[in-house]
């Protein structure tokens, strides 16, 4: 495993607002450093450092102890071996077309067809921007990402032409 040394939540969170991991992950702040928190209760990370400043607040760096390796090693042999299936909260709904008010439901695939092509834009105009900053498995995978808007667009377009 590659050493990564030192790192705080604040700069954890400023990657992955730089390389719009967004579009891949959900990570809030509170439960970033929540997390930071637990890791270094479990003993997976130390506290190295607290940075102070006046202008903003005191900011902690940690380091992955040799302990925190190991469980990311096996984290990665665990995930990286699994598989899922694609879900989107929206399906489960679908699935129950016959059961809406069928007004109700075109307009909740008009919204859902909205929102997927603003998803889309904004993962090209962040592909666009980025080029340069983002790295090659995170641009498959934000790809990827676009492909399923993309055919949950095609799938809601055919449910409104059933209608």
């Amino acid at each position: 495993m590659q050493e990564i040394g030192e790192s705080s939540p604040y700069i954890v969170l400023s990657t992955i607002k730089k390389r719009n991991y967004k579009y891949l992950v959900h990570v809030t702040t509170g439960s970033l450093y929540y997390n930071f928190k637990q890791l270094e209760k479990n003993k997976y990370l130390k506290l190295t450092r607290i940075e102070t400043s006046l202008s903003y607040p005191n900011q902690s760096f940690y380091q992955v102890t040799d302990q925190g390796k190991q469980h990311f090693a096996e984290l990665m042999d665990k995930y990286s071996n699994s598989h899922e299936e694609i879900k989107f909260s929206f399906y489960l709904p679908t699935l129950f077309i016959d059961k809406f008010m069928q007004s109700d439901f075109e307009e909740s695939l008009k919204n859902q067809i909205i929102f997927s092509e603003a998803k889309i834009k904004e993962i090209n105009d962040s592909l666009l921007r980025n080029i340069d900053t983002i790295p090659f498995s995170s641009k498959v995978m934000m790809q990827n990402a676009r492909e399923h808007y993309k055919i949950n667009i095609e799938m809601f377009t055919d449910l409104l032409s059933k209608k």
